[in-house]
């Protein structure tokens, strides 16, 4: 496989080309996503999901270049947070999100995140975020 290719391009980085696209999410996320909130006035979860891009991409490069698994909880945790902010963007959006219904839906969401990190943590079983 091109992508995954362990050590083939630099003997310090496990998944080259993993790595170097993982960076692309931080410029993107640091330069366009969270200039772009601050310049439209977008309301504070815009900021926070953009902000976690920027984490995203720090993170997953971390974890391919180095195979960790201190790295794979820098790149997935950082990803729930960013899944939670997009989330908190669709508040007042449709009617699953708004009241009376807002809290079941974000409290269910919340509450699975959590429990798929508790297993996470328990199992030791990355498959459980794919």
């Amino acid at each position: 496989e091109f992508v995954v290719q362990p050590q083939h391009y630099h003997p310090q980085v496990g998944e080259f080309w993993n790595t170097s696209s993982s960076l692309a999410f931080y410029i993107f996320g640091s330069f366009y996503g969270l200039w772009l909130s601050y310049s439209r006035g977008f309301s504070w979860p815009y900021v926070y999901s953009n902000a976690m891009l920027t984490v995203v991409g720090l993170g997953s490069a971390l974890f391919h270049a180095t195979q960790s698994y201190e790295g794979e909880l820098l790149d997935e945790l950082p990803m729930s947070l960013m899944a939670s902010g997009y989330l908190l963007c669709t508040d007042e959006m449709h009617w699953l999100t708004s009241a009376p219904y807002r809290k079941y839906t974000f409290g269910g969401a919340y509450f699975l995140v959590a429990l798929a990190w508790l297993a996470y943590f328990w199992f030791h079983n990355f498959e459980i975020f794919q």
